[in-house]
């Protein structure tokens, strides 16, 4: 029971922070950059939370209504694939921040350049919710300058990169992120795992 309601407080915080991730970003940048060292825990459950509830409404709305007719691939194959998917493509989100950061007069690091990345990641997570009806995905068209947005934001609380930078730091990090993740799917098919 105790650990059920841990997790159930961990779940609530993510909601929390993701809301006003959402609602007033500036504000809550800022406290997650004071407060980056003591919350590596809120910032794993924020990823694991919302990306298996991405992969989980992906799933449902993939097995309900098949892309093809008579073809449904494996519930739980589904549900672990996109979840797997979520997080890499938040962790090369990262290792593309933390790549650039050098060109931007920033140190490199690695925790910092995570929490960007995940938690600029909110409203693409958010979104996927929505995903449990397929057609839905066209909320991704909102979310992904939101995400943008708060990727831009985050860069200049968290990573400290000069206003003037922030903007094309942002934009080189997500078509970096972008070209890394489509090298990584033409590995994937080369091997035939996806």
């Amino acid at each position: 029971m105790r650990r059920y309601a841990e997790t159930a407080r961990h779940a609530g915080q993510v909601f929390c922070r993701a809301w006003r991730l959402v609602a007033a970003p500036t504000a809550e940048w800022q406290a997650i950059a004071a407060s980056l060292g003591q919350e590596q825990r809120l910032l794993r459950w924020h990823v694991v939370v919302l990306s298996a509830l991405f992969a989980l409404a992906w799933s449902l709305g993939v097995a309900w209504a098949p892309m093809q007719p008579g073809v449904t691939p494996s519930y739980l194959s589904s549900v672990t694939t996109t979840f797997f998917l979520c997080v890499v493509a938040i962790m090369l989100l990262t290792l593309a921040i933390v790549l650039l950061l050098p060109m931007y007069e920033r140190p490199r690091d690695w925790g910092r350049a995570w929490a960007v990345s995940a938690y600029s990641a909110t409203p693409l997570l958010l979104c996927g919710m929505l995903l449990i009806v397929p057609i839905l995905v066209i909320a991704m068209v909102v979310a992904l300058p939101y995400a943008g947005y708060l990727l831009y934001i985050g860069l200049q609380e968290v990573l400290g990169a000069r206003r003037g930078d922030a903007a094309e730091f942002a934009a080189a990090a997500m078509v970096a992120a972008s070209l890394l993740s489509m090298q990584l799917g033409a590995a994937l098919a080369a091997l035939g795992v996806m």
